[in-house]
């Protein structure tokens, strides 16, 4: 081996550990490159950003709510509001204030001694230096705004013109409404009758006693300066009737109030209705010896659709604008900062802060992105001076299909003040034995009013509702009550989240599906012999078996057995229908699938019994579904009169009533108008059958022997269900079989409670009985085409005639009332 060579591998060794150690550098020093570009790299070039750029968020506002109308149903106040008092805006201020000055004067004893021309001197001569105070006021409130008086004096008199003519408007209407009243029940209108009703009904209305805005939106500095000065007074000097002068003490800006606005706004969450007692079924109406109206204060107007705020959003609302902007592109090119700013990144303009509010339910948490505002921008680099801007971008509008005025006649119409949705004597009837709501007690309920062509919710009602007031006053307390965790329930939408046996209201739905299916001749009668099996009296009997000592219908065609509601017609044809049939029959009118309106938790609808674990919990899928067992043959005998394992709820039901009135054409219904097009389905259905099944729905609602014709009173009189001059009505009563409310030992509310020997020993029964129902068709008499679906569930009501129908029939009233029928 030659000498150099154990030199050179040493070398070689030597090179290749500087080498690698080179390499070891290199690596080092990428990985710290990778680690300050890509790792840390928003995070530095924020931080650089930071340093030369500055941004400043300009504020912006939520959208508004509208109704079908264009009514504001909720909106953003923007900051401050200035008010004045309607005394003040009509002179009646400085008046008053005279009249006391004078009264003062004079003294007590000499003041009534005084003639009215003696006093309105008196009064006179000190009027003018009380409106140089208001002139003055006026000419302030200009100068601290920056709007000229003018312009005030525009607004002012457009308030008073308004106001004034809202009090004309509604005093002619009372006193019109009393005059075709007492000409109604024969009685003399002399000119004192004339002068009695000028007098009680030209009563001051609201309007003028309340504050008015002046000025709307005020910036803050203004309404802070306002605000101050709202709280001050001054010495008004008063040249007295002796030639003295006295210091009267006034505000400074008499019957000004500044409005902190800043807050979502519900111009409807109170509303007052008043009430034809005319209209109302004989001990609440005018054959009681009533007449005249009733004012009906309606509080909480649609809560359940519009919902409501939270004051705070939570770190998951800033989670889900994430997701939503990776799975929507045009939502996020809508809410980032435009591209080529001096920012490290695009902005989303719509983040929520801490002090964000955001929507918690209804329509104000579905609609939430489209109600949201987007920020302005001011960015600004330090070191050039360069200046940036993006506007502020309003929230959308988003428009409802409700009219809100229906929407406040319909809740009026089922008010404690009306009186039909209380329990009561005159409401006892054939199927009111076992209910244990004592007399007087408000019943709970819905009602869902359809317009049939668009499948448009005009009104959807749950009561009792929750007033915004009781959120804000005593919140706690409302939802810890035991009355409401137990039965009332205020914060469940009973029309769409709840659910309910259908009763014999679908009647008319089996015999379309079984025609259509195949199951049933129209030719060929069924014949009811008060009961289903020979031999079998106490099973799958009629109505009428029970109530009437034995009474069977006889052999009967569709229209005559939809009209007396014979429970042997539809248990035969649910009998045909079978397991299979009967669930596809509902199935194709909408039971199972939700609506998806947008306004929170909704209810499908079941068909079949619930399955339970092996610890006796109801079952569920992954998704959360509750699942059902197929029904048997015995429960599809029970669902052809809507009894047994089916539950809906009073959209179906009335959602149900509009696709019959299509023919079988189904359309999706909708509570939100966002433009598009409804979803629809043909269902097929027989032409003839459904022609039948609208004739027996006219004839159980206009004919004497249907069993939604009328009420029958205790001493055997009988009234109609329906009085609204020309309109038409087709329908059906519906009593259904409702699940006990029962209370344990112990618990809240059981002295209310009653033995029920179904119960174990022990437990009491809260709320037991039957659900009534009432589902009609409305439209104008000679036209024969239906309008307007309208469905009324009222819990634990018994008798569907006696307590839905008014009801109902105060709803076809309001229809007309708003200019629908």
């Amino acid at each position: 081996m030659p000498l150099g060579t154990p030199l050179k591998s040493m070398f070689l060794r030597r090179l290749s550990l500087i080498l690698a150690l080179v390499a070891f550098g290199m690596v080092m020093l990428t990985g710290q490159l990778f680690r300050l570009t890509v790792v840390q790299g928003a995070t530095l070039r924020e931080e650089a950003e930071a340093k030369l750029v500055t941004r400043d968020w300009l504020p912006t506002s939520r959208g508004r709510v509208l109704d079908r109308k264009g009514r504001v149903l909720a909106q953003d106040r923007p900051a401050f509001d200035v008010a004045v008092d309607f005394r003040v805006l009509g002179g009646d201020w400085a008046i008053g204030q005279a009249g006391a000055l004078a009264r003062a004067e004079a003294g007590v004893a000499a003041w009534r001694e005084l003639d009215p021309e003696e006093r309105r001197a008196r009064i006179d001569a000190y009027v003018p230096v009380f409106q140089e105070h208001l002139e003055r006021m006026w000419a302030e409130l200009g100068r601290a705004a920056g709007v000229s008086e003018g312009t005030l004096l525009t607004t002012r008199v457009a308030i008073e013109q308004r106001v004034v003519a809202m009090q004309r408007y509604l005093s002619g209407q009372r006193i019109g409404r009393e005059l075709r009243q007492r000409l109604a029940r024969g009685e003399e209108i002399t000119p004192e009758v004339e002068e009695d009703l000028v007098r009680r009904h030209s009563r001051p209305i609201n309007e003028q006693k309340s504050p008015h805005v002046v000025l709307a939106g005020v910036a803050d500095p203004v309404g802070f300066e306002l605000r101050r000065m709202a709280g001050v007074k001054v010495d008004l000097p008063v040249m007295m009737a002796d030639g003295s002068e006295r210091a009267v003490s006034v505000p400074l800006l008499p019957g000004v109030t500044v409005v902190d606005s800043g807050q979502r706004e519900y111009p409807f969450e109170r509303v007052e209705v008043e009430v034809d007692l005319s209209t109302l079924p004989g001990p609440l109406g005018v054959g009681a010896g009533g007449g005249g109206t009733v004012r009906v204060i309606c509080e909480g107007v649609a809560y359940h659709i519009l919902g409501r705020m939270k004051e705070r959003a939570q770190a998951e609302d800033n989670r889900r604008r994430r997701e939503k902007m990776e799975a929507d592109e045009a939502f996020k090119e809508r809410v980032l900062t435009p591209e080529g700013l001096a920012l490290a990144k695009p902005l989303d303009r719509g983040e929520y802060t801490e002090h964000d509010a955001a929507g918690l339910s209804g329509v104000e948490a579905s609609q939430e992105d489209e109600l949201r505002g987007l920020r302005g921008l001011i960015v600004q680099r330090r070191d050039t001076g360069r200046e940036e801007r993006v506007e502020a971008t309003a929230g959308r509008d988003v428009h409802l299909t409700i009219d809100i005025s229906l929407q406040a006649r319909v809740q009026a119409a089922m008010s404690r003040e009306v009186g039909l949705a209380v329990a009561a004597p005159w409401q006892r009837g054939e199927h009111l034995e076992n209910v244990t709501v004592p007399d007087g007690t408000w019943l709970s309920g819905a009602a869902v009013v359809l317009e049939v062509d668009s499948g448009d919710i005009l009104a959807m009602v749950s009561s009792p509702t929750i007033p915004r007031r009781v959120l804000a006053e005593h919140a706690e307390a409302f939802f810890r009550n035991p009355l409401n965790e137990k039965v009332e329930m205020p914060w469940i939408d009973r029309s769409i989240a709840r659910p309910y046996p259908p009763g014999s209201i679908v009647k008319a739905l089996i015999l379309a599906s079984a025609v259509t299916r195949g199951e049933h001749a129209l030719d060929s009668p069924i014949t009811c012999e008060g009961h289903l099996f020979p031999g079998k009296p106490d099973q799958f009997r009629c109505w009428i078996f029970k109530q009437f000592d034995g009474r069977m219908h006889g052999p009967l065609m569709a229209p005559e057995a939809l009209m007396v509601s014979c429970n042997i017609y539809f248990f035969t044809l649910g009998q045909r229908l079978g397991p299979k049939g009967i669930v596809e029959a509902y199935r194709s009118f909408g039971v199972g699938e939700a609506w998806n309106l947008g306004v929170g938790a909704e209810f499908k609808g079941t068909i079949g019994s619930y399955l339970r674990t092996a610890g006796g919990a109801l079952s569920r899928d992954d998704a959360g579904n509750l699942l059902t067992a197929p029904p048997s043959l015995s429960d599809a005998t029970q669902m052809g009169i809507g009894q047994g394992p089916v539950a809906w709820t009073p959209l179906h039901a009335a959602a149900s009533y509009a696709t019959l009135a299509r023919g079988g054409f189904r359309v999706r219904p909708r509570l939100i108008d966002d433009g598009s097009m409804p979803e629809t389905a043909e269902l097929r259905l027989d032409v003839r059958a459904v022609k039948e099944a609208m004739e027996g729905l006219g004839k159980s609602v206009n004919e004497p022997r249907g069993t939604g014709h009328h009420i029958r009173f205790a001493d055997g009189t009988d009234v109609p269900h329906f009085n609204a001059e020309g309109v038409q009505v087709w329908g059906k009563t519906g009593t259904a079989e409702a699940p006990t409310i029962s209370v344990k030992p112990g618990e809240p509310l059981y002295e209310q409670g009653v033995i029920d020997p179904a119960l174990p020993a022990g437990v009491r029964a809260l709320r037991r009985g039957d659900h009534s129902w009432f589902v009609v068709l409305a439209g104008k008499k000679g036209e024969n085409r239906p309008k307007y679906a309208i469905a009324v569930m009222m819990e634990y009501a018994g008798s569907g005639g006696k307590v839905s129908g008014p009801i109902v029939n105060q709803i076809i009233h309001a229809l007309k009332r708003e200019g629908y029928l």
